[in-house]
């Protein structure tokens, strides 16, 4: 064995932590009764290394981004929309995994703006919303009657004396 020649091995391990799933959210700040004016979907990412996000519509990809900078959270906006797609997907994905989050733009954008007037709210909340305007209608009803009956009761028995 020659001792003047050693091989040397410098071997570097990168380790590279799972991708975080995406968030979404509309970022419009004025809400309208038009989509185009009330919905601006954003999607978002814990940023690490190698991270990529992309936005697809049915299995088309419409816009991608990536950072090599880990410092920051990872933002791609959903700019134009096609009414032929009711459902979008915001996909994160990085060398060792991907996560996927599905937007439905009428769920996202429609019922955040109280634009559906059945959506505006939970149906328990819609419940005990009309329960209590039931309670406070049948109130003001008994109320009126209570006062009306008492007053021509008693203004009956005054018109009595006078009579006699």
């Amino acid at each position: 064995m020659d001792s003047s020649r050693r091989a040397f091995i410098c071997l570097i391990i990168y380790t590279t932590a799972p991708v975080s799933k995406p968030v979404i959210r509309n970022q419009a700040e004025k809400r309208s009764a038009s989509l185009r004016e009330s919905c601006s979907p954003l999607c978002s990412v814990e940023n690490g290394k190698d991270v990529s996000l992309s936005w697809y519509g049915e299995k088309e990809r419409i816009s991608s981004i990536s950072s090599s900078d880990s410092s920051e959270r990872l933002y791609l906006p959903l700019n134009k929309t096609n009414p032929n797609y009711s459902t979008y997907t915001c996909v994160a994905a990085n060398p060792v995994s991907t996560q996927t989050t599905q937007l439905n733009i009428t769920e996202l954008c429609y019922n955040n703006t109280g634009l559906s007037s059945v959506h505006c709210c939970g149906s328990v909340e819609l419940v005990v919303r009309l329960v209590l305007s039931a309670l406070v209608v049948l109130a003001t009803i008994s109320i009126l009657l209570y006062h009306f009956t008492s007053r021509s009761v008693s203004d009956g028995g005054l018109n009595r004396k006078r009579h006699h």
